[in-house]
């Protein structure tokens, strides 16, 4: 097994520690002690975080995690840069904040609630912002493993701290929140004691305008297509708030989150994807459709049994949230297909087309809103399911075709790489088995009877 299969082996199951344990430890907590409305009001709270930090971040945590693998700037030159970044970002995040909140826009977060300690929590942001670059660089340097760690423990100790309060009784919507923020600080002292390049170093660093020009001119491009797929996945949210309230934000939380569960191995893939595929052009795309069809049709089989099990495992885990079933239900197509973009887009960002993307992007973007608006009021957040899972299959569609131009694959080129999947598979679970010390007793060395 290459570091390619090493690092995605490590990331799924990282992300089903994420997904299914620690994730699902948090979803039910927060829903049982903060009820419906409590969890929505938290969601939203945890969404102008992220949300902030998305729209500010500018693409440079993917630029390092692209530059890195490339070796065109040194660790503590993008370090350097990442502190020099951090601090105009962070202004012009507060100022926003700040503006929202004179607006008193309830349909984006509960003004009402934010409270003094929900306030201080904010000021994790700029906190946020280093993690996400630093954690690009881990990425680039092929840390895969490494960054793996530093998501399941500083989330693990979130889950932990909120499983203690809830059965002392004392987990509220702003300690929930703060526990949030504080969750991040963790993240960056561990980033800062397990890869961070000596201070001296980042100090004696130097980076010309010319060179931070073009670190922003790639960051820009890539950001586009962030902005654009972020909202697309998380604007049917506010929507919902909008013309819902908080309470069906809470139950259409849950209709995301258990729905998205079944991009665990296309997310997978694409973490792993993207410094491997920008160090390696020749082979860039056979990886990438090996890649795209061995999750997609891992996907449909999670898929299929998601729609089985899942209605019962939220009934019987949230009894309050049943609302959120039928919108699951609805979901999962769109979601299953939504996994070739996962991967492939991850090939078009690697060999410098990151522009596609966010045209790809912005067209889902865009059928998301109309949707949502036409479908939200009639049929709430069945309604908002339905514009999601038109808006992911239209995004998979663009994506395939953009792909297919840009590595002029053809049909016959495309039949032979899906055909020699067969004989990787059988190599993989030869040397798995000898690894594992269980005696072949095929003839030859290939692990074909």
């Amino acid at each position: 097994m290459g570091i390619l299969g090493r690092n995605f082996l490590h990331t799924a199951v990282s992300n089903f520690i994420l997904k299914f344990g620690i994730g699902l430890v948090i979803a039910v907590v927060t829903g049982r002690a903060l009820g419906v409305e409590g969890r929505g009001e938290y969601f939203l709270l945890g969404l102008v975080i992220t949300t902030i930090t998305t729209l500010f971040n500018f693409g440079v945590p993917g630029t390092n995690t692209y530059f890195t693998a490339q070796k065109k700037f040194s660790r503590a030159q993008l370090t350097r840069a990442s502190i020099v970044l951090t601090v105009p970002i962070t202004i012009v995040s507060f100022l926003v904040l700040y503006l929202l909140y004179e607006l008193r826009l309830d349909f984006l977060f509960p003004t009402g609630k934010l409270t003094a300690p929900i306030v201080a929590s904010l000021g994790i942001i700029p906190i946020v912002f280093y993690a996400q670059f630093a954690q690009g660089i881990i990425v680039g340097e092929n840390k895969i493993s490494l960054n793996n760690y530093i998501s399941l423990s500083s989330q693990g100790a979130l889950a932990v701290a909120l499983t203690i309060l809830c059965f002392l009784g004392s987990l509220t919507v702003t300690i929930a929140i703060a526990l949030y923020a504080l969750s991040f600080l963790l993240a960056l002292a561990f980033i800062i004691g397990a890869s961070s390049p000596p201070l001296a170093d980042v100090l004696k660093s130097r980076m010309r305008w010319s060179e931070y020009g073009e670190l922003l001119r790639f960051s820009g491009t890539i950001h586009i297509g962030n902005l654009a797929q972020f909202f697309n996945y998380r604007l049917d949210a506010f929507i919902v708030s909008y013309f819902l309230g908080t309470a069906a934000v809470g139950l259409y939380s849950y209709s995301k989150m258990f729905g998205e569960t079944v991009w665990l191995l296309s997310t997978s893939m694409a973490a792993v994807l993207l410094p491997t595929l920008a160090g390696q052009h020749e082979k860039s795309k056979q990886i990438a459709v090996k890649a795209a069809v061995a999750t997609f049709s891992v996907s449909v089989i999670a898929g299929l049994a998601a729609f089985i099990v899942g209605p019962t495992i939220i009934v019987f885990l949230l009894p309050a949230f049943e609302g959120s079933v039928v919108p699951f239900l609805i979901l999962l197509p769109g979601v299953v297909i939504f996994s070739i973009t996962n991967v492939l887009a991850t090939y078009i960002t690697a060999i410098g087309r990151p522009g596609h993307n966010a045209a790809i992007a912005f067209i889902s973007f865009l059928f998301t809103v109309i949707f949502d608006i036409l479908f939200i009021p009639r049929y709430g957040i069945s309604g908002a399911a339905i514009a999601s899972g038109i808006s992911y299959t239209v995004s998979s569609i663009l994506t395939l075709v953009v792909f297919w131009r840009l590595s002029a694959m053809s049909g016959s080129e495309f039949t032979a790489i899906v055909k020699s999947m067969s004989t990787d598979f059988r190599s993989m679970v030869t040397r798995m088995k000898q690894r594992a010390g269980i005696n072949d007793h095929s003839s030859g060395s290939t692990g074909t009877p």
